[in-house]
């Protein structure tokens, strides 16, 4: 039998997730990750656990490459998952390295080819001639880390939330654990949140569960800043840019892929 307290702490972790939710939301050989359905290079191989306000999610290992004497060609990478390793990585250990010299941190952030991580860009997933089944998907990245927004996809009626980070921690495996949502129009939120790591993507991953997409589009805005936070250590803290303009590009995805 559940005593009040913990039928009270339930409640409460389910409602700060659906509140969150109307703001901005919301190792092995083969890693596992969560994702919205299978798709290209990934293949559903189980759910997560659902529980403590976290709906099951498909999880997904990437599709190895057919063996072939003639060495056929590898099966192309999740396009996302690329994307989060090497656009972060290209610039993380240069500023990493330029920290001590204030000149070199200049100089690197005047560079016409690294405008774009400085300054923050968007991109968007499905590319052109993506398939019906693809989950949509709007990724932020700048110096600060990457933020993701997703779904629905196959298997998956919801949407994610997701943010990359170098301070994030890497697990190695797929865990379950409080985080806290700090955002500056929105009460901090503590839910249960998917934290895991990927080696193709460099960076430790913390993953909110969102009730809908619907819920994700009502909630953007032009700029808006985000913190991650586990027991008062903040994690991530990454702002965006043109919300707006990327909340339409998402929209329009999600009408044209149904699920």
């Amino acid at each position: 039998m559940i005593d009040n307290a913990g039928t009270t702490r339930a409640r409460r972790a389910r409602a700060g997730l659906a509140a969150a939710a109307l703001y901005l939301f919301a190792a092995g050989a083969q890693a596992q990750y969560p994702c919205n359905g299978a798709g290209p290079g990934r293949d559903v191989v189980g759910m997560t656990q659902a529980g403590q306000g976290i709906a099951a999610m498909p999880l997904c290992v990437d599709r190895a490459a057919p063996a072939s004497p003639q060495a056929a060609p590898a099966t192309p990478p999740d396009p996302m998952r690329a994307m989060v390793g090497e656009a972060y990585a290209q610039m993380s250990q240069r500023f990493q390295n330029a920290q001590r010299m204030l000149e070199e941190r200049q100089r690197i952030d005047r560079d016409p080819q690294n405008r774009g991580m400085v300054e923050g860009q968007w991109s968007f997933f499905p590319k052109a001639g993506g398939g019906r089944d693809d989950s949509c998907a709007a990724m932020f990245s700048n110096r600060q880390g990457v933020v993701r927004i997703m779904g629905p996809g196959p298997g998956f009626k919801g949407a994610t939330l997701t943010f990359w980070g170098s301070d994030i921690p890497k697990p190695k495996a797929l865990q379950t654990v409080p985080m806290t949502l700090l955002q500056p129009k929105a009460p901090p939120s503590t839910v249960p949140a998917l934290n895991y790591y990927h080696p193709d993507e460099r960076l430790g991953a913390i993953v909110f569960v969102v009730p809908s997409i619907e819920a994700a589009l009502g909630a953007f805005e032009e700029t808006q800043h985000f913190e991650v936070a586990q027991n008062g250590k903040s994690l991530i803290q990454i702002d965006w840019t043109g919300g707006d303009a990327a909340r339409e590009t998402l929209r329009q995805c999600v009408q044209r892929h149904p699920h």
